[in-house]
């Protein structure tokens, strides 16, 4: 009996976890697709079904609902190389959580300070123009399908409570400064010890 049991809830198992997990394609033709994404590029998603595996132009397909979260695992090429989602593909939740992770981090700030650095010695009127056609938040959303690919909402959480920690923020504001005096006092005990060194 307790071998019956078991088994059932095996099976159960199997049955549920292989519905919840399954991505599907929704065809602006009206066709459903379902299966595994187990390839995806800005111009097409290939889904393997337990029969076929088909690859499925973007602009065929209407909507996708995914089975598993996206970021779960990264996205390989038949060449071995890594393909990112589309910003359009990964959740909204997660595309706020790993934003508001990169604010958390400085990553976001270096972003602004990159394009400030590029921009500085361009005459004014250049500098206008590339601050209307590049702003931090567009190139900080450039990069969140890069984070989206090697980590889920969990694992970005506790990022960011790592980095919104209030110890963690004044350590990196003040880590430069530190650094700086660091270097200072070692420069200095090492010239004090150099002194007493024997002829």
């Amino acid at each position: 009996m307790k071998k019956t049991v078991l088994v059932f809830f095996v099976l159960l198992g199997v049955m549920v976890s292989s519905g919840l997990c399954e991505d599907v394609l929704y065809l602006k033709n009206g066709k459903i697709l379902r299966g595994d994404i187990i390839q995806e590029t800005p111009y097409s998603i290939k889904i393997q079904s337990k029969d076929s595996l088909k690859a499925i132009y973007m602009e065929e397909i209407d909507h996708v609902e995914r089975g598993k979260d996206p970021g779960g695992g990264m996205i390989v090429s038949s060449s071995g190389e890594v393909v990112f989602s589309e910003l359009a593909s990964i959740p909204q939740r997660k595309k706020e959580l790993i934003v508001r992770f990169l604010r958390a981090s400085g990553i976001y700030e270096s972003a602004a300070k990159s394009l400030d650095g590029v921009v500085k010695d361009l005459p004014d009127k250049d500098q206008i123009k590339i601050k209307k056609l590049l702003s931090p938040d567009e190139l900080v959303l450039q990069i969140v399908p890069i984070y989206a690919a090697y980590y889920n909402e969990e694992e970005i959480l506790v990022m960011i409570g790592f980095y919104e920690n209030p110890v963690i923020q004044k350590n990196m504001k003040l880590t430069s400064e530190i650094t700086k005096n660091t270097l200072n006092e070692l420069a200095k005990y090492l010239s004090q010890k150099l002194q007493t060194m024997p002829q």
